[in-house]
């Protein structure tokens, strides 16, 4: 009699060999995007269009991204994936203790191997004699440039709230890696950033919404997190009024108040000492 272990082993195995990955998701909030993301992706082919994540901290959008590229690499054999973020060393510290974390508990049948900062996949569905898929790690600081020339069919960008002229990278060097290339896929992933000037809150979102691949997930719309580190996380950041929280856990896009040239009245006071009655002079 064959264990039920066994069976559920076999199953598993066979889910990642097709590149579905959604079992190691959280079901109500990352397994929810995935469905979505993949909805528009097969509604929209040939689409070069960034998607935008605008989800809460502490979603799990680093290691969402990374299971998408991982289920893009086993999907398709000779997938390239390049995952970015503002610097290597940023992309190194994300991408990496995720990548070992998941591939520790990949199935024995998934093949895969990592030389310097590529990691090649081979599926047992993927047809002999064809090349390994790669998940490739960049910075779109240093290797900005170098990537002209070179190719892609998924690239996913972390953190773009803190990349510098992100939509000169974006634009004219990654979007040109899609060049030819068969179901391109570029995923933006970021909480607003404190300078709604920044081209993810200014570009990039509202062209989103425009063509309706804008996925938005806020720290009240994941049944997922618990409502312990809720209650934790609004006291550190000084409770749910403050710019940091609307920020970072609804979302929501506001400048932040210390580089603005005229003070906000968001502040405590603050409109008290700058609306005010003012003694008019005697004789003018």
């Amino acid at each position: 009699m064959i264990s039920s272990q066994l069976i559920e082993d076999a199953i598993r195995a066979e889910l990642w060999s097709r590149g579905d990955v959604r079992d190691e998701m959280f079901p109500t909030s990352q397994r929810v995007i995935f469905d979505r993301l993949e909805t528009w992706r097969h509604q929209h082919p040939g689409d070069m269009g960034p998607a935008v994540l605008n989800c809460h901290r502490g979603l799990g959008k680093s290691y969402f991204l990374t299971l998408y590229g991982i289920a893009r690499c086993l999907e398709k054999a000779g997938t390239v994936v390049r995952f970015g973020s503002p610097t290597l060393t940023q992309t190194e510290e994300i991408a990496i203790p995720i990548l070992t974390k998941i591939l520790a508990n990949a199935p024995p049948a998934i093949r895969w191997r990592k030389v310097a900062n590529n990691y090649y996949f081979k599926s047992p569905l993927h047809p002999a004699r064809t090349p390994e898929s790669v998940f490739n790690l960049f910075s779109c600081k240093e290797d900005a440039e170098s990537m002209r020339g070179k190719r892609a069919h998924v690239i996913l960008l972390d953190e773009v709230r803190s990349i510098p002229s992100a939509q000169y990278v974006i634009d004219e060097v990654l979007l040109f890696l899609f060049a030819g290339q068969e179901d391109p896929m570029m995923i933006l992933s970021s909480t607003p950033p404190k300078h709604p000037e920044h081209a993810f809150t200014s570009y990039y979102i509202p062209a989103a919404q425009k063509e309706g691949r804008y996925f938005k997930m806020s720290i009240d719309e994941n049944p997922d997190f618990p409502e312990a580190q809720r209650r934790m996380l609004a006291k550190v950041c000084g409770g749910v009024d403050t710019v940091g929280w609307k920020r970072e856990a609804l979302c929501i896009t506001l400048p932040d108040p210390s580089a603005l040239a005229v003070y906000e009245f968001s502040a405590p006071g603050a409109e008290a000492a700058i609306v005010r009655e003012v003694e008019m002079p005697s004789h003018y």
